[in-house]
């Protein structure tokens, strides 16, 4: 994701976008596809992206994901903060094309342990735009 493009898309506009890549996880684990570990990095920082876009900030790009959780969730990023670590690696893994594919059990517990955040963010942003999720 460029940076420009963060600049120009709302955090209305980042959630359509993590949507979309939710489903495409979704469609890569149902078919044991190993680049769901992208889809789902991607996911989770277009809803990083959408949390920062709410209260009038940029989301670096050149920032980990996991650092990105941390500065959008300052009071509960620290346990979300490791999924996105581990998610990280595992969709660099998918990417690299070297050595073993990550495994696709560990892509859907990941899933699985980001959902509440990702629910949590976009409820926060439906329902009271403009306020930090944990504020």
């Amino acid at each position: 994701m460029s940076e420009q493009l963060s600049d120009d898309l709302t955090a209305e506009e980042w959630l359509v976008v993590a949507d979309q890549e939710l489903a495409r996880t979704r469609r890569f684990l149902a078919h044991e596809d190993p680049f769901a570990a992208y889809c789902l990095e991607s996911a989770v920082q277009a809803s990083l992206c959408a949390c920062h876009a709410a209260i009038g900030e940029t989301a670096s790009q050149q920032a980990s994901l996991s650092a990105l959780c941390r500065h959008a969730l300052p009071s509960e990023g620290g346990g979300y903060s490791e999924v996105c670590g581990t998610i990280a690696r595992l969709s660099a893994a998918a990417q690299s094309g070297v050595g073993s594919n990550p495994d696709i059990t560990d892509i859907r517990a990941s899933l699985a342990t980001v959902e509440p955040m990702l629910t949590q963010i976009r409820d926060s942003i439906t329902t009271s735009p403009g306020r930090r999720l944990d504020g």
